[in-house]
C-alpha cells in the first residue's frame, strides 16, 4: 500500500494545474491506496466515483513470487489458474469506465492499479492492448 505522501503529492500537482476549481472528475478503484489518493485530491468541486472495474486483474491462486514469470508467458485470452481473469476479461470489465471517461465534459483523473491504467492508456493512444499488458 502506498504511503500518504503520494496522495499529497498528487493533490499538490492537481492544485498546481488549476484543476481543483474547474470541476475535476475522479474515477478511482476501490483499492485502499486509490481511495486515499482520491480523498486527498478531491477538492470542493471534484466529483469522485469509485469503480471496482478499475481494480487490479484478479490473479486467482497464483503465488506472488510466480506472477512475473507467468505474465511473460500468458496469452491475452488465457486466464490465471484458480479462477483468475485474463487480460481480455480486464478489458471487457473496463468498458463502462471508458464510456464514462469519453462522455465526461470535465477533466478526468483515473486512480487505479497499473494494469487497468495500461489498458485505458492503450485504448486512448490507439495501441493494441495486447502490446501493453505483458
Amino acid at each position: 500500500m502506498l504511503d500518504d505522501s503520494f496522495a499529497q503529492k498528487l493533490a499538490g500537482w492537481v492544485r498546481a494545474k488549476g484543476e481543483e476549481g474547474r470541476g475535476l472528475r475522479i474515477l478511482s478503484s476501490t483499492q485502499p491506496a486509490a481511495l486515499a489518493a482520491a480523498s486527498a485530491v478531491a477538492g470542493a468541486s471534484a466529483t469522485v466515483t469509485h469503480q471496482s472495474a478499475l481494480n487490479p486483474i484478479f490473479r486467482g491462486a497464483v503465488a506472488p513470487e510466480h506472477k512475473e514469470q507467468l505474465l511473460a508467458s500468458m496469452g491475452f485470452h488465457e486466464r490465471f489458474a484458480g479462477g483468475g481473469e485474463s487480460f481480455a476479461d480486464l478489458v471487457r470489465r473496463l468498458e463502462p469506465c471508458l464510456l464514462e471517461i469519453e462522455a465526461s465534459m470535465e477533466p478526468v483523473l483515473v486512480l487505479a492499479h497499473s494494469g487497468p491504467c495500461r489498458a485505458l492508456r492503450a485504448y486512448f493512444l490507439n495501441v493494441a492492448v495486447e502490446q501493453c499488458m505483458g
